[in-house]
């Protein structure tokens, strides 16, 4: 081919004028220079198609994954940080994060199809566990961090000691407004648990409002549309920072909330199966992550802070970090871990299909794939 597109070039579309004497009447003249070109450049094209060729054959493209987020928040930081700090990418991963507006949709996502993970917390995920379509692959927090935070305004007119034990706290809190991400969301959940452990009846002395994410309670609040909420952080010194409120009971406080396992990466079982090795590299990714957070919070606060945390200073950011970071570190689930779960669910609402479901290792939560990822 090559041949003939400089037999064309050189020898038939060149007038005679073009061609030298001396070429024109040598045998073969400028013909036979342009065989040489052709075959000298097909020899290295050749040559370089044989050198690149296992380069090629070996690279691979990163597996896309899409992942379903109910929230911004330091429960779900593992994930953001895992993506902008380019492990998910070290680890063959291209990670697709959608920010749902609270658990129930971001778990519908996930039951549909649309999405391949779930981060969230076991209050989504034990409503649907008997049916043993989705399984939880990893725990990414270990222990409840949810605080409660109430407006400066509410906390002067009820008069509340910030200095005095937490469950004499809660115990002025009846009458509060507390703004919710969705109707059902486990924020509200421990709303309900916060105001038992205080003493008051959460059916009577809390009215919930229903608001979407972070950012419109955190907006409520300022409006005076609400007195309080309860997230993780780092919301609360978000507000403490903007002058609208404190945390009034951090869960570091509590120790009951340290029992249990709160947010954890979920998958459906029919989708585990064919794409094993995918999951291991996730579970590895996001594995890498929280232990870079519980052991350095002050490098990966600037990490979060460049990406999806933008909207936190960084002071909060550290902050969250060494107040969280220790529930970051991957460790092995227990069947125990499962049992407090559930008390702790039953505590704030009673019975419910949450605290009755089987939790059977293997068919609701694994340890699979966090050994695989030690290897």
């Amino acid at each position: 081919m090559l041949w003939g597109v400089f037999r064309r070039r050189h020898c038939e579309e060149r007038s005679d004028e073009a061609i030298s004497l001396h070429l024109r009447m040598t045998r073969g003249g400028d013909c036979f220079v342009a065989s040489l070109l052709a075959m000298t450049a097909a020899g290295v094209l050749a040559l370089l198609g044989l050198v690149a060729a296992p380069a090629g054959a070996q690279a691979q493209a990163p597996t896309r994954v899409s992942i379903a987020l109910p929230v911004v928040a330091a429960v779900t930081m593992p994930i953001y940080y895992a993506r902008d700090a380019g492990i998910f990418t070290k680890h063959g991963i291209d990670a697709d994060l959608q920010l749902f507006r609270g658990g129930p949709p971001a778990n519908a996502a996930l039951l549909s199809g649309d999405v391949h993970f779930l981060v969230a917390d076991p209050y989504e995920f034990l409503k649907v566990a008997d049916s043993r379509r989705a399984i939880r692959v990893l725990t990414l927090v270990h222990g409840f961090t949810f605080d409660f935070v109430v407006s400066n305004d509410f906390i002067k007119k009820h008069d509340i000691d910030l200095k005095a034990a937490p469950k004499a706290r809660l115990a002025r809190l009846k009458g509060i407004r507390v703004g919710n991400i969705a109707p059902g969301g486990t924020n509200e959940a421990f709303a309900r648990w916060y105001m038992r452990y205080g003493g008051l009846d959460p059916e009577k002395d809390i009215e919930n409002l229903n608001l979407g994410g972070v950012a419109q309670i955190i907006a409520a609040m300022k409006a005076g549309q609400i007195d309080g909420f309860v997230l993780s952080p780092p919301a609360g010194y978000t507000v403490d920072q903007l002058g609208l409120g404190k945390v009034l009971v951090s869960f570091t406080e509590v120790p009951e909330l340290s029992k249990g396992l709160f947010t954890g990466l979920q998958a459906r079982q029919d989708w585990i199966g064919p794409n094993a090795a995918t999951v291991t590299r996730v579970v590895q990714a996001v594995s890498e992550a929280g232990q870079y957070l519980a052991g350095h919070p002050g490098e990966a606060a600037q990490v979060l802070k460049n990406g999806a945390f933008a909207q936190n200073s960084l002071h909060d950011l550290e902050l969250t970090l060494q107040t969280t970071g220790s529930t970051f570190r991957p460790r092995d689930d227990t069947a125990k871990d499962w049992q407090d779960t559930q008390d702790i669910f039953r505590q704030a609402g009673g019975a419910s299909a949450i605290t009755e479901a089987k939790i059977v290792e293997g068919e609701t939560w694994t340890d699979r794939f966090v050994k695989a990822a030690r290897k």
